[in-house]
């Protein structure tokens, strides 16, 4: 038992766990829970101990037993298979049986979890973080859903309760099978079905595509997908497996930009080294006269290292610069197609983002006749959503068909019982997942298989169910999928970036304006953009928001005086999330009606907190303002000084300040070289703490700010 870390509560992110790697025989500490709390790092042990207790839990909840199947698969960045066999070893450990997909982009994993019946699926990966960093991402059986944070509040209690060193000793009990070409081919077969892709044969005809992979998961198998679509010319980029993750690819790098200009590309600018741009560009501008007369499309498909996340790209040939599509115009194109070519009849479809939308998005959909709404930051809140509307289609079915007492009194306990997990806001996937396959068993046991499947078949389609789309900015797009699965059609909801793709360019081709230079201008602005403005600040201490704290009381008061007397004639109003307890929001009311929001958080994947502001377009003057005081207000007073990664990002403003230096002249310890590319592009192209003029890096305003806050905190200390 880790004892000394018993008071902890939750040892996950947003979305499962993720952290740098180490081998536990590398690592100077030895126990690998004290590794990840102590120094954020995973170990091939912790790997183990994390899958073996998970299989626990679901043995013990019984929903699992001894010899049940768990599915497992990753993402590249694991070239040696330490932590992907030591996570294996967890599962056999437990005495459940491995199926392994192999290196599949994150949906096709969840996807053969649900094909298979599958107890639950493991998903090895950091997503779109960079390669020195691994994850653990977890879907459950039956209907794919997440953890939530309850969920992993139980879980992590077993992680801290269990000790390692019995584990070690443990058999393994499990056996495993290699499910690799049984998974690609479904994947490949559910992804070209016309139900799930909306797909036509001359969709491409006319597209120049350049397919970015972020050399991961779909470096192979997107290959294979495109091998079997007619397009004129396709393009490969970041498509190799032996090359770094997320490297100078994917769509990480271009969140939070709409537009990138020819200038963006040049050997001066931030994506001199982004392949996909530099093939976008030179494929544009040779095409350019046949681009403006609409008889070629130049355009990209950007997905994140898993997988489950896309960005569109397209060249514009009358201002010779590149459109970026993400999450929330990607879901409004998509939307918008499925309103116009499906017959939702009396049911009022559900449009779901974040709060870290844009504010205008949810009013573009609801024109289009969505009830539109927003949840809290991960994609397993729309996902909840979209089980839950399946859910509720499906009890009102069964009401309908089965009328028996003892059923009628099953269906009112399982809908009271997720009336109060939403009025506690204490969601409880496992739990909600089991008692809803108590139900279908109980039809199934009691009215025959022919029973449930006509629900399935009756209720379920798109047009039937109360959810259509739901979507994050950051690019993650949900919407109905069909498993078909011998003589049954299963609804499946999973975050699929080669779906949404597809889906957005079918959309896209079916919608789009006759006159080209219209084309453009609305590819850009299909509904008028809200003002938004997502801050991050990188190597923080994240404890500092945590509810009660000292940080987090001081920060709320003077945001709250900083906004009354900056900003007459307002109501500023505090929202707690109980989802997201650690998020500090505030809605901003004028004549009691809500014009903006602003909100810090922590980032659940990665190392850093964001300053977000959202409003209506009319006030963005007022916003940019308040944003630049609050943002050189949070910047230097956030930062963790013990985190590695920010005493290396002191040591470059500290060498930079002194003299402009080329990238070749900064100086980094030797074993730390490997983190100095990575560093500098949260420097330059998230955080703008420093620039490059004539290729050598210069301080910005804020780099110099950060620089003389850190340097009086060193004297303040020094004095003491």
């Amino acid at each position: 038992m880790v004892q000394t870390h018993m008071n902890i509560e939750r040892l996950q992110g947003t979305d499962g766990i993720r952290g740098r790697v180490q081998k536990q025989s590398e690592c100077s500490v030895g126990n690998p829970v004290s590794a990840f709390v102590e120094l954020n790092v995973l170990t091939d042990a912790f790997f183990e101990l994390y899958s073996y207790c998970y299989c626990q839990e679901l043995l013990e909840a019984g929903f699992a037993e001894l010899g049940d199947t768990v599915v497992i698969g990753w993402d590249p960045r694991d070239r040696e298979g330490v932590f992907n066999r030591a996570a294996i070893h967890g599962i056999r450990k437990s005495g459940l049986n491995v199926v392994n997909v192999g290196i599949l982009p994150t949906p096709a994993i969840a996807l053969y979890t649900l094909y298979t019946d599958a107890t639950c699926g493991f998903v090895l990966t950091a997503s779109h973080n960079p390669s020195d960093q691994n994850g653990i991402k977890i879907f459950l059986g039956n209907f794919g859903l997440k953890l939530f944070p309850s969920d992993d509040q139980h879980f992590t209690m077993r992680i801290l309760k269990t000790d390692y060193h019995d584990l070690l000793r443990l058999p393994l009990n499990g056996s495993i099978d290699d499910h690799h070409v049984q998974a690609s081919n479904l994947f490949v077969q559910f992804s070209l079905n016309t139900i799930n892709s909306w797909l036509h044969p001359d969709i491409f005809h006319q597209s120049v595509l350049v397919i970015d992979a972020a050399n991961g998961a779909y470096s192979d198998i997107i290959k294979r997908v495109f091998e079997q679509i007619s397009a004129l010319c396709v393009i490969y980029t970041n498509c190799d497996l032996g090359n770094s993750i997320n490297k100078n690819s994917g769509v990480a790098d271009l969140e939070g930009i709409v537009r990138i200009s020819s200038q963006m590309v040049t050997s001066s600018g931030i994506f001199f080294n982004y392949d996909t741009l530099q093939q976008l560009f030179k494929e544009g501008r040779a095409r350019k006269n046949d681009l403006k007369k609409g008889y070629l499309f130049c355009s990209a498909i950007v997905f994140d290292g898993d997988g489950d996340r896309f960005f569109r790209l397209d060249y514009d040939p009358f201002c010779d610069d590149v459109i970026v599509i993400s999450g929330d115009k990607l879901a409004y194109f998509q939307g918008q197609y499925l309103i116009n070519t499906f017959d939702w009849g009396s049911s009022e479809p559900k449009f779901i983002n974040t709060v870290e939308s844009d504010l205008e998005a949810s009013l573009a959909a609801q024109k289009l006749g969505f009830k539109a709404f927003q949840s809290a930051v991960g994609d397993k809140w729309i996902l909840w959503q979209a089980v839950l509307e399946d859910w509720k289609v499906r009890c009102d079915a069964y009401r309908t068909q089965f009328q028996f007492q003892g059923f009628i009194e099953k269906l009112d306990a399982f809908e009271k019982m997720l009336a109060q997990m939403q009025q506690n806001s204490t969601f409880h996937a496992l739990v909600a997942t089991q008692s809803f396959c108590d139900i279908e068993q109980y039809v199934l046991n009691h009215f025959g298989e022919h029973s449930l499947h006509t629900v399935y078949q009756n209720n379920v389609p798109i047009g039937r169910s109360r959810f259509a789309i739901g979507c994050e900015e950051s690019g993650h797009v949900i919407s109905l999928g069909i498993l078909q699965k011998q003589n049954m059609s299963k609804p499946v909801y999973i975050g699929n970036g080669l779906k949404s793709a597809l889906n957005t360019f079918a959309a896209i081709d079916s919608l789009r304006p006759e006159d080209m230079q219209e084309y453009y201008r609305w590819l850009h602005k299909p509904f008028l953009d809200g003002y938004q403005n997502s801050s991050p600040i990188y190597y923080v201490n994240k404890q500092l928001l945590e509810p009660n704290c000292e940080f987090r009381m001081g920060l709320q008061s003077y945001l709250l005086d900083f906004l009354k007397s900056e900003w007459s004639g307002i109501k500023v109003q505090e929202v707690f999330r109980s989802e997201e307890p650690q998020m500090l929001y505030f809605l901003i009311k004028e004549h009691n009606e809500p014009i903006a929001s602003i909100f810090v958080r922590n980032s659940g994947t990665e190392d850093k907190m964001s300053l977000y502001f959202r409003s209506g377009i009319a006030i963005k003057n007022k916003m940019t303002q308040l944003h630049d005081f609050i943002y050189q207000y949070l910047l230097p007073r956030v930062k963790d000084k013990n985190n590695l990664f920010a005493q290396i990002e002191l040591s470059i403003l500290k060498q930079i300040n002194s003299s402009p230096l080329p990238d070749n002249q900064i100086v980094i310890k030797k074993e730390f070289i490997s983190f100095k590319d990575r560093v500098i592009k949260e420097m330059s192209i998230k955080q703008n703490l420093i620039f490059l003029q004539n290729d050598k890096w210069n301080l910005t305003e804020l780099g110099q700010l950060l620089l003389n806050y850190s340097e009086r905190s060193e004297k303040k200390l020094l004095s003491k």
